[in-house]
């Protein structure tokens, strides 16, 4: 397989809203823009994977960011074949049909973010059934501690015993790997005015980190220290 890490993801044209309708701004985003960039920052090669960009309305609110897509992805496969022994994994719906992924020999990293997300309105979650069938191929699942509560029990409890992050916002982050639990805290800064891409930063510079044979605990307080960095130059 080919050296350096594949990003299989997606750009998204951010559309930002306040009271439902009001809009803010557009912007472009996806989680691919994030990912990109913390893993060259890590000085880390990479090679891209993404398919048509898509319209995402975001709900910005005091308790955070939810995200509905007005048109649904069409889905389609991993290339398998021409992915790094490494690929991470972050959508914005389920535009990357996982459905193949038992046919990959490396380490996947999957954020569950777009899998658990319903779609059709803001914050809306549904429980992620199909993960059942590759769940055994997939070496690293991160999410917020809220998407992770949509993961079948067997896919987590499995994952527990492998690698398993859950973000907690400015509290910090559980790690579960090969069946311990540690706690890293959230680095403290002053309240961003957003953290749109803070999840696909620390999960870019987390997959980066542990690409140069740093260990998951480490990788896991770097990425949290750089995702500290990222949202403390937003104003």
């Amino acid at each position: 397989m080919k050296k350096g890490i594949s990003i299989v993801s997606s750009y998204g044209k951010d559309v930002l809203l306040k009271n439902n309708d009001e809009l803010i701004t557009e912007q472009p985003g996806g989680p691919i823009v994030f990912l990109e960039e913390a893993i060259t920052r890590s000085r880390v090669p990479y090679t891209l994977f993404y398919g048509n960009t898509i319209d995402v309305h975001v709900l910005i609110t005091d308790d955070g960011e939810f995200g509905k897509i007005p048109q649904r992805p069409n889905p389609q496969k991993l290339p398998i074949d021409q992915l790094s022994d490494w690929a991470v994994i972050s959508t914005l719906l389920n535009e990357w049909d996982l459905s193949n992924l038992s046919n990959f020999n490396g380490k996947a990293f999957v954020d569950i973010q777009g899998y658990v997300r319903e779609g059709s309105d803001f914050g809306k979650k549904r429980l992620w059934e199909e993960a059942t069938a590759f769940a055994d191929s997939i070496f690293c699942i991160k999410g917020t501690n809220e998407e992770i509560k949509y993961l079948p029990e067997s896919v987590r409890n499995a994952q527990k015993n492998k690698l398993l992050i859950a973000t907690d916002g400015s509290r910090g982050l559980d790690i579960f790997y090969q069946g311990e639990g540690f706690f890293i805290p959230a680095v403290k800064i002053d309240k961003p005015k957003d953290t749109l891409g803070a999840g696909d930063t620390f999960f870019g510079y987390f997959v980066a980190s542990m690409y140069t044979g740093i260990q998951p605990l480490q990788a896991a307080e770097i990425a949290a220290q750089k995702t500290g960095e990222f949202l403390s130059q937003k104003k």
